[in-house]
């Protein structure tokens, strides 16, 4: 079984601002997704973490599904959507093998999630996955750091929390092209004058951007685009932003 990665850390993770990819990108990406014929209607959310993301889009009008191989992370995702959230749900998945009853209009897998996998092989295996749960001429939209955005996170340091702290870790391996991130986090506990200790070991990887668009064209995405992109080099930005379309070429080998 696959090692749940934020078992500890799940209850801090919006404390300790593990979900920035709504407040900063957010309102920019549902622009993308309108300009493109996506103002309404099904998202799926691909590594939905603790649902800050979907519940946003949810209350834009969205009718949102957030998958995560998390238990931990889905927990605190349920409980933001029990709180108010309606046209949001959430259920557990491993989006290289995805197996969910019906199709969407668009699908979102942001904030790093696809680093998570260590191959390109994984990274085909979840753009089929993506494929085979769009609807055809549906839209899919990934952001993941680039080798360059991993070597600039290689560092060692301490942030200032309410009440807590977190101390991160982070050894970028050029020739594999890794990332080993130790994060360590301490909150109050309420009633008390204690504190809890939370950590986990988290790897990430990045895999050259030709080698990924060749993927996604021959998992059965057409006219790609790579929005809000600053050089004529993608391998020299930090961060390497998608926006593909889902071919009806493979609509016969649907699900």
């Amino acid at each position: 079984m696959t090692h749940d990665a934020y078992r500890t850390l799940a209850a801090h993770y919006d404390r300790l601002r593990m979900d920035w990819y709504t407040g900063t990108t957010g309102p920019q990406l549902v622009e993308l997704l309108a300009a493109h014929g996506v103002r309404d209607g099904a998202i799926l959310d691909a590594g939905c973490g603790t649902g800050t993301l979907a519940v946003w889009l949810a209350t834009r009008g969205f009718a949102v599904d957030g998958v995560d191989l998390s238990p931990s992370l889905l927990a605190q995702a349920k409980a933001k959507a029990a709180a108010g959230s309606e046209n949001v749900r959430f259920e557990l998945g491993d989006i290289t093998d995805l197996s969910l009853s019906h199709r969407f209009d668009a699908i979102v897998c942001v904030a790093d999630v696809l680093n998570h996998l260590p191959s390109l092989d994984d990274w085909e295996r979840a753009f089929r996955s993506f494929a085979q749960h769009l609807r055809p001429g549906g839209l899919l939209f990934f952001d993941a750091l680039t080798a360059l955005g991993l070597e600039r996170m290689d560092m060692y340091e301490v942030h200032d929390l309410a009440n807590g702290a977190l101390m991160m870790g982070i050894i970028y391996e050029p020739a594999a092209r890794r990332s080993t991130l130790k994060l360590t986090c301490y909150v109050p506990v309420p009633g008390t004058s204690y504190f809890e200790r939370a950590s986990e070991t988290i790897p990430e990887w990045a895999q050259p951007v030709d080698d990924v668009l060749a993927r996604l064209q021959r998992s059965g995405f057409e006219s790609i685009e790579q929005p809000w992109r600053v050089t004529g080099e993608p391998e020299n930005e930090e961060r390497l932003t998608v926006l593909a379309v889902r071919s009806a070429a493979i609509v016969s080998a649907d699900r």
